[in-house]
């Protein structure tokens, strides 16, 4: 009941040039598991943002002024985010979320699938995914040069390993947790109340007691909808509390778990954009 891969890998996106930069990426875990990704880099200076017609005519109309203001204000082309995703789907998912913030911003975005997912090898655990994680954020800083920065990007249960492979690697230039959570065990404590899952439950993501071995200065944001009702809110200001001082919180009043980048985009990328302006 934990993990809901999409198993076979997607097909690179084709047949619409907002979608024409995505390319595929692979990292070898510690143990020898193959897992894949997908890559969009920054686009170019000055280049016209394109919008995000997927999201509805009237939508996207609304949020290219954003879009374009963002761009011409600030230059975040030297910033990498790469993200960990929840535990539904693949990188297939994650296209929209991909696309609005690199064209929202003028970042590069990545996207990993963990072992089990999106045509990966293996079978999704706890300690599977941290692996994962720790050879594609190598991967992605081994890309980068001296003044690239690399954000760590955990959406839900990637919350988890976001904070994990930030508290053992050599960290990352920041870290940003979308619907995250203090820790599986309260988020299915939340859900089943009747059932014992704290003494049964294995893959427990503890975030809060990870994200204690942080470094205290790493910048870091918290996203979360406030109608969440799968990791309740006060989970994420619960894992917030323990994440190093002076993490910005962004609560966002008509999100819910999975829609975070959506209800208002434009919020959403503005909020984005005044943490990374903290980077510089």
């Amino acid at each position: 009941m934990q993990y809901f891969p999409t198993a076979d890998a997607p097909a690179l996106p084709s047949g619409d040039f907002s979608f024409a930069a995505v390319e595929e990426f692979e990292v070898l875990a510690r143990d020898g598991t193959r897992c894949l990704g997908w890559r969009m880099p920054a686009p170019a200076r000055g280049a016209e943002p394109v919008a995000p017609w997927w999201l509805g005519e009237k939508a996207a109309a609304a949020l290219l002024p954003t879009m374009r203001e963002l761009r011409r204000r600030y230059d975040f082309s030297h910033i990498d985010v790469l993200q960990f995703h929840g535990n539904a789907g693949s990188r297939a998912n994650r296209l929209g979320w991909m696309h609005i913030l690199r064209e929202g911003l003028g970042c590069s975005v990545s996207v990993l699938d963990y072992r089990g997912y999106g045509g990966s090898e293996g079978s999704p655990t706890e300690e599977g995914l941290l692996e994962d994680g720790e050879a594609a954020a190598a991967w992605a800083a081994a890309r980068g040069g001296e003044r690239r920065k690399l954000v760590l990007w955990g959406e839900s249960i990637g919350s988890g390993v976001a904070v994990a492979v930030a508290s053992r690697t050599p960290p990352p230039a920041a870290l940003v947790v979308e619907a995250g959570f203090s820790s599986c065990v309260d988020v299915a404590a939340a859900a089943y109340p009747w059932l014992p899952v704290r003494l049964f439950m294995r893959d427990r993501y503890d975030s809060v007691d990870r994200a204690a071995r942080l470094p205290r200065s790493l910048p870091t944001l918290s996203i979360h909808g406030r109608l969440d009702d799968i990791a309740p809110i006060e989970l994420g200001r619960r894992l917030h509390a323990a994440l190093p001082e002076g993490a910005a919180f962004v609560e966002l009043p008509d999100a819910g778990h999975n829609d975070v980048p959506y209800q208002d985009p434009a919020a959403y990328l503005k909020a984005i954009a005044a943490f990374f302006e903290r980077l510089e």
